[in-house]
């Protein structure tokens, strides 16, 4: 699952939404599944809800990113060297 969700974020760049459907799963558990590769240390949370608090302060897209009717509302992630690893694998796949 996590190799699928890596694809579907960052290779194929859905939205969390669009990824919940493809996995066939609701947002809430694709959520606790992102939460969990956050503290697995496949992703790094860039931002929270507390926008003045995070990284999202200086971001210019701050404004509409915290505006959306979106499960990832106020958080961004990135990859981690070891997400990027899965990812270059497969990417080349």
């Amino acid at each position: 699952m996590i190799k699928d969700i890596l694809k579907y974020l960052y290779i194929e760049n859905l939205t969390l939404t669009d990824t919940a459907d493809k996995l066939g799963i609701d947002t809430d558990r694709l959520k606790e599944l992102v939460d969990n590769m956050v503290h697995m240390g496949y992703l790094e949370m860039q931002c929270d809800d507390n926008v003045e608090a995070s990284a999202c302060h200086n971001c210019s897209s701050s404004s509409s990113c915290h505006k959306r009717n979106d499960i990832s509302v106020g958080k961004t992630y990135s990859l981690t060297e070891k997400g990027q690893r899965v990812c270059n694998k497969l990417g080349s796949n």
